[in-house]
């Protein structure tokens, strides 16, 4: 609000401008939603990402066309095909995004105790509530690395940890130390991104891959190899 005032800038709060209803979350981590804004109700408004995080990001984006509507206006298809094929039309990637169906691989770029939240949050609301996974972590470390494994904990049945390709990461040495400190037993260590993507295809059990973005560009390289059709070019 002081920068608002500052800059002499109108301040819009898109949750008193914006509600909506919950038509489906689903299983490959899209979502369904009507949205009720003042000049009416959008429909069945499908969008490639889910989570309730993502809802609060298009009230900012319909608030943010409201305001530029003069100069640029936008169709409700255009919206409707824009939230549709976000990945295609961005090269958005790798939030929380669904590599492999069955059984599930998710590779998510959440790299903060804020972000690891929303991906829990996320696969309950997206019907994986009841998933023990294989989880390949690697974090920076001036991250809240207790924190965040401490969220992912309760969804880990084996933890594989790793240090990315990048000098502010965390060394799997102490990932592994700090994990088994908090109880996470099933804690191994492994000497790069592309072993842990590795070790955990072979296992064929349900896997996440998060911790950073550093992490996931790592992950992409090595995942590609297996021709899912849904990386990052």
């Amino acid at each position: 609000m002081k920068q608002a005032e500052e800059v002499r800038s109108n301040l819009s709060f898109v949750h008193d401008i914006y509600t909506s209803e919950i038509v489906s979350w689903n299983k490959d981590f899209s979502m369904n939603i009507h949205i009720n804004t003042p000049s009416g109700k959008i429909e069945n408004l499908e969008c490639a990402v889910a989570g309730i995080h993502q809802i609060s990001n298009i009230y900012a984006v319909l608030s943010t066309l409201e305001l530029v509507k003069d100069k640029f206006p936008i169709s409700e298809q255009s919206l409707r095909n824009g939230l549709k094929n976000i990945g295609s039309f961005t090269g958005l990637f790798a939030r929380i995004q669904l590599i492999r169906d069955n059984p599930p691989l998710i590779l998510d770029v959440g790299h903060n105790p804020a972000g690891l939240r929303k991906l829990v949050e996320t696969l309950h609301l997206c019907g994986y509530k009841e998933i023990q996974w294989n989880v390949c972590f690697g974090v920076m470390a001036d991250k809240n690395v207790e924190e965040m494994l401490s969220i992912l904990q309760p969804i880990t049945s084996q933890l594989y940890a790793i240090s990315p390709k990048y000098e502010r990461a965390l060394p799997a040495q102490e990932l592994a130390l700090k994990a088994l400190s908090l109880g996470i037993k099933n804690t191994e260590i492994t000497n790069s991104v592309a072993e842990a993507v590795r070790v955990t295809m072979e296992t064929q059990n349900p896997t996440i891959i998060v911790g950073s973005f550093y992490l996931a560009d790592e992950a992409i390289v090595e995942l590609s190899k297996y021709s899912f059709g849904l990386l990052k070019k």
